[in-house]
């Protein structure tokens, strides 16, 4: 297998979305390589149809979107560790997908827009200040001002998902599923693309990641 995904400048790998796949691959414990691209690149790949990451080659078809591809790698190595742990795992994970893009994506992308601009391949920069300063309606200078005063309401929206990491080890129980993948890459994401501590200095969350990261690298 051959997982697509977005790369920087010194080779950082900028999708959380590419995180979760990652996972996922590496709980199935299955073999795979990883094939950086820029993201003005992606329309190279394959038929040319495609136009985001992750892009996963299986060798005999091409699977996208996180989501789908965690769901078929269930549906096709059935022998293997689950990932989403049957129906109630099914909607577990859907419902923290929509957390995790409303408390965790939404309110910091602006904070570290222009930190992941600086990351990103000269190639890259122009697609991508035009295309997220269209999203943001603003400069991504301007996006990140007051940063620092946006932090304790970040950390207050966090509170039910320490609530729950405070009484086990991870989302998914004693031991991690794709909903915990589908959290930390965000985590893992913010970390990678930008020097802002945006992480509760301790606490369940952390503890939480320090373990994942034990486990999944």
């Amino acid at each position: 297998m051959i997982l697509y995904e977005v790369a920087g400048a010194d080779d950082r790998r900028l999708s959380p979305y590419c995180w979760r796949v990652k996972w996922a691959l590496a709980h199935k414990g299955l073999a795979f390589e990883t094939a950086p691209l820029a993201y003005t690149q992606i329309a190279t790949v394959g038929d040319g149809s495609f136009t985001r990451v992750p892009i996963l080659d299986t060798g005999g078809e091409w699977w996208i979107e996180s989501f789908d591809i965690a769901r078929r790698l269930d549906a096709a190595y059935p022998d293997r560790p689950s990932l989403m742990r049957g129906e109630s795992g099914l909607s577990f994970a859907r419902f923290l997908d929509g957390w995790t893009e409303s408390m965790i994506h939404n309110p910091t992308f602006g904070m570290v827009a222009a930190d992941m601009w600086g990351r990103l391949q000269e190639v890259d920069k122009p697609y991508f200040r035009r295309s997220r300063e269209s999203f943001l309606g603003v400069p991504l200078e301007v996006a990140e001002e007051g940063r620092a005063e946006r932090l304790p309401a970040f950390h207050e929206g966090l509170a039910p998902l320490a609530t729950l990491l405070a009484g086990q080890p991870f989302l998914g129980g004693d031991g991690p599923d794709y909903g915990d993948y589908i959290v930390a890459s965000a985590f893992r994401w913010l970390a990678v693309v930008s020097d802002l501590n945006l992480l509760p200095s301790a606490g369940p969350i952390p503890a939480w990641l320090a373990r994942l990261a034990g486990r999944c690298g």
